[in-house]
């Protein structure tokens, strides 16, 4: 923080003696999850698709289909979303299904007894089956890091 944003944040505590506090939305409901996943399952080519240029109008299709699915959760009518609101959900819904599918990937290989690995429930099973193969997803198979110079 610079100089000026500190004094200027003083002074709206200074005026107000209380500090100023940012509206806070409603966490997603279970709702607007499924919801959010039906729809981007049904458009995963182009949610997930890399090559955007202006030849093939990519982005333009991809930000059209963004806005189609914030209309279509919004429509439940809990909390109006924005875009960027929606693009993160599913990114954490992603990164969340990652985790998981690691650590099953993980506790599968140990050796010993012990019990058996937690099965993924509802929208992780979705999700995983939906990346499953992606090896951004689940890493190269037979990949090995050694951390080895090859020369």
């Amino acid at each position: 923080m610079d100089a000026r944003s500190l004094e200027r944040d003083s002074t709206k505590m200074a005026e107000n003696s209380e500090p100023v506090k940012r509206a806070r939305k409603s966490n997603f409901t279970a709702a607007e999850c499924t919801l959010l996943l039906t729809v981007a399952e049904e458009n995963i080519n182009i949610i997930t698709s890399k090559f955007t240029n202006a030849i093939t109008n990519k982005s333009k299709n991809k930000n059209k289909v963004w806005e189609e699915i914030t209309d279509q959760v919004n429509s439940l009518g809990v909390c109006k979303r924005s875009v960027t609101e929606i693009k993160e959900k599913w990114r954490g819904m992603v990164s969340s299904a990652k985790k998981v599918h690691s650590k099953i990937a993980t506790d599968r290989q140990k050796t010993g007894g012990g019990s058996k690995p937690v099965s993924p429930k509802g929208e992780t099973k979705k999700i995983i089956d939906l990346f499953g193969e992606d090896p951004s997803f689940s890493g190269i198979t037979g990949g090995i890091e050694s951390g080895e110079f090859i020369s």
